[in-house]
């Protein structure tokens, strides 16, 4: 409650140019992290180091896989949103495919699905259906070259535990699946005894079996603090779709509102798959997506009421009306 909400409210009163700016340094730092994984996995060759797991994933500064990759992926959005709006140069673009390399060097199953979302969700609420076609044909187009050309260039990571399952479709090749669901069955049978009150905050792994948390966010609010917790955290990150509503309906919104509606909608769905989201990476991608959304609708705002400054128009739209009431 205090990391999505309470540092909202701080955060979010600031200028659509320095919420433009904080969106610049803080997707010039995924960037860079991911060149820092390039540089460490295919130049240096480091292993069971701070930022490379043993078996040769990429953790990054974050020194997690699987939140790695999804962070990345949730900072995608955010980059489109400044290429579009032309507040980065066109070069930018050249940042996704960065971008998505990096999440192949975590060798994340659920990191690959959550970057293809956040691309996917954004392109379908932001282009139209001619340039969603340019994109789809590319795209299949990049993937088939990549297979046949760079298929041996692929990051060893990704090609162990992600490339297998993908060519086989037996998803218990994608990584510890068959665990996670084991966990996910026992929080099941945790849920149905607890309807208010839980076991306390970060107390699941007392009483169990596997001493594990469950990988799944809603489960584990559930039992440890209930089923209104668990209403209540996904009422909280739902209502930051009120600005991508609101953006919808002045020109140029949709860029924003594809933002603010991808990134939301991924934290939402990969929360199945994590433990808890206490860590404050977490927290930047979502809070720069609403916030510069809410900005850019202030700012649309303005720029309608100040092209009528004696009123509004009337409902035929036939030009603002008088302080009499009476048509010009």
């Amino acid at each position: 409650f205090f990391a999505y909400f309470f540092v909202f409210l701080f955060f979010a009163g600031r200028t659509e140019r320095q919420l433009t700016r904080l969106t610049k340094v803080y997707v010039f730092s995924i960037v860079l992290m991911c060149l820092h994984g390039i540089y460490l996995i295919y130049i240096d060759g480091q292993t069971n180091t701070t930022f490379v797991s043993g078996s040769g994933r990429f953790t990054g500064f974050i020194e997690r896989e699987n939140e790695c990759a999804a962070v990345i992926a949730m900072s995608a959005p955010l980059l489109l949103v400044l290429c579009l709006t032309r507040r980065v140069t066109t070069l930018a673009y050249l940042a996704l495919p960065i971008m998505g390399l990096g999440v192949m060097l975590t060798g994340s199953n659920s990191g690959l699905a959550s970057f293809v979302y956040a691309v996917g969700a954004f392109s379908l609420i932001a282009f139209g259906w001619r340039r969603l076609l340019f994109l789809g044909t590319t795209a299949m187009v990049s993937i088939a070259a990549i297979d046949f050309w760079a298929r041996d260039y692929l990051p060893a990571a990704f090609q162990r535990r992600v490339l297998g399952a993908l060519e086989s479709g037996d998803i218990g090749e994608a990584g510890t699946f068959d665990h996670r669901y084991e966990l996910i069955q026992e929080a099941i049978g945790y849920a149905d005894k607890i309807v208010f009150l839980g076991m306390g905050a970060d107390q699941y792994h007392s009483p169990r079996y596997f001493e594990q948390p469950v990988h799944n966010l809603y489960l584990l609010l559930w039992t440890e603090g209930g089923l209104l917790c668990m209403a209540g955290f996904i009422l909280m990150i739902g209502a930051g779709l009120g600005p991508a509503i609101l953006a919808l309906r002045h020109p140029g919104g949709r860029y924003f509102a594809a933002c603010t509606f991808s990134i939301l909608t991924l934290f939402l769905v990969t929360t199945n798959a994590f433990a808890h989201v206490y860590g404050r990476f977490w927290v930047m991608p979502i809070l720069l997506s609403i916030a510069l959304t809410h900005a850019a609708n202030n700012a649309a705002h303005r720029q309608q009421t100040s092209q009528y400054p004696r009123g509004k128009p009337d409902f035929l739209g036939a030009g603002p009306m008088k302080a009499t009431g009476r048509r010009r």
